[in-house]
């Protein structure tokens, strides 16, 4: 609760700053899986880390994470409230299409990545069903094996990395979100 208040996390969502990161670096929360549960999608792969970190914004970014992981968990309340039906967690898809050692994987970077993977693991952990990582190269792998050691079992084996392959997407994709849920670009029919 302390790392709530010391945060404003309870007025994160009405934050003008947020606001502004959110047009910078989008996210979309608007379809649902095959339970119910709300999906988070945002493309990081093309989200420069190295240029937040020379300029002094680690703080603001991270904090921005925690917005959308912040805005995933009131949609699921939300949908419960709505809905009747219970539903606690939340898929996230990071398209990390793009990826780069240099932009998101240098050494300025690392920190924040596991700022990150630790706001996550400290006040999330358990709210998310799966995250879902598409377009993965394998430049991707030395990262996650970075951040891997941070994440509990759970978190781990919540993780499923995709290669770029049409096919292998849109068959782990299937088997969790409907096609009419699922964005265009990963073989669904769902056009924003």
């Amino acid at each position: 609760m302390s790392w709530r208040k010391e945060n404003s996390i309870d007025t994160l969502v009405n934050n003008p700053e947020m606001k502004k990161m959110e047009k910078k670096y989008p996210f979309l929360l608007n379809t649902v899986d095959k339970h119910g549960h709300p999906v988070l999608e945002f493309n990081s792969g093309r989200w420069d880390i190295r240029k937040v970190a020379l300029a002094g914004k680690s703080e603001i970014f991270t904090l921005y994470w925690v917005y959308m992981f912040e805005s995933a968990a009131t949609k699921t309340r939300n949908l419960t409230a709505s809905t009747g039906k219970q539903i606690s967690e939340f898929v996230v898809i990071v398209d990390v299409g793009g990826f780069s050692l240099r932009s998101q994987g240098c050494l300025a970077c690392l920190p924040i990545l596991g700022r990150i993977t630790s706001d996550y693991e400290n006040n999330y952990a358990g709210f998310v069903h799966s995250f879902i990582l598409p377009n993965a190269p394998r430049a991707f792998d030395y990262v996650f094996d970075f951040l891997k050691p941070l994440m509990s079992p759970a978190t781990r084996n919540s993780v499923n990395l995709l290669s770029s392959d049409p096919e292998e997407i849109k068959q782990v994709f299937g088997k969790i979100i409907n096609d009419d849920q699922l964005r265009r670009h990963y073989g669904g029919k769902h056009s924003r």
